[in-house]
């Protein structure tokens, strides 16, 4: 118990100067909420209020039900006894909440691989001067959490006078989840890349794959291959916001999905960061 104590002071002490020195970047503050804003400007001039459109969530297809691309003329033998996942929707409103996501897991991502591959040095130095490796990665995950929770409290508060969701908490989580698995991969990608333009460009790749494209509800049920839309780490979270929008369900297993990618992401970058700052505190 003691030594559990002591680890903890020590995680809130890194975490307390990884804070200052954040909040001493001003660029840095001023785009964890000019980018989030931008996008949802960008939404908001580009679409109508009143357009309605079909989207199908994913997650809310109940096995056993056909699902129905968007324009195409519907079965006249389907009895609708099986939900398929079909929902009718403001564009507007569903590209603020799908683009929200996105934008929650690029900053996450961002913010995350900036907090390992910038401070190697001095994450060494704390090593050599007694800190675990667990330690220290534990006191960027405390600084990173509590950044992915501020910017999703203020896109949630964004979008909020434009749509109007079912469930309000539920985007919220979906948001904060995007973010804890994206930051989860920062951390990771930040551990095992040397250097910061391949780490950038790694980033930029996985986030505009998964949360930027394939996540967009429009291409779920056209898609010819929805398991690799499934199996990305923005699946889960997009499907958490998309339904706490516009359905009254939270989808099976999709917070443990969610959670477990974001602990299996952080795992390997507990492992990967170990490995890259031993050998320089000579441990």
């Amino acid at each position: 118990m003691p030594s559990l104590h002591r680890e903890l002071r020590r995680v809130f002490v890194v975490a307390r100067l990884l804070f200052k020195d954040v909040l001493r970047r001003r660029l840095t503050l001023v785009l964890l909420f000019l980018v989030p804003a931008i996008f949802d400007a960008i939404v908001l001039a580009t679409t109508e209020k009143e357009h309605r459109m079909e989207i199908t969530i994913g997650s809310l297809v109940e096995p056993g039900a056909t699902i129905h691309r968007a324009g195409a003329r519907r079965d006249l033998f389907d009895t609708d006894l099986f939900d398929d996942g079909s929902r009718e929707v403001s564009e507007r409103g569903v590209t603020l909440v799908y683009l929200g996501t996105a934008a929650v897991c690029f900053l996450a991502a961002f913010l995350a691989f900036n907090l390992v591959q910038n401070r190697a040095a001095a994450d060494a130095r704390l090593v050599l001067a007694g800190y675990k490796p667990r330690e220290v990665l534990a006191s960027k995950l405390v600084v990173l959490l509590s950044l992915v929770l501020v910017v999703t409290v203020f896109e949630t508060a964004f979008i909020r006078p434009y749509v109007a969701p079912v469930h309000l908490g539920r985007v919220a989580l979906g948001f904060f989840l995007g973010g804890l698995a994206y930051g989860c991969a920062g951390l990771f990608i930040g551990s095992v890349v040397r250097h910061e333009l391949e780490g950038v460009f790694s980033i930029v790749l996985l986030t505009n794959v998964d949360a930027g494209w394939l996540q967009n509800p429009i291409y779920y049920a056209p898609s010819s291959n929805r398991r690799i839309i499934e199996s990305m780490p923005g699946w889960a979270p997009t499907q958490i916001t998309l339904a706490g929008a516009f359905d009254d369900h939270l989808p099976p297993g999709m917070l443990s999905h969610a959670l477990l990618y974001s602990i299996a992401l952080l795992a390997a970058a507990l492992l990967a960061f170990a490995l890259r700052i031993r050998p320089s505190g000579g441990r």
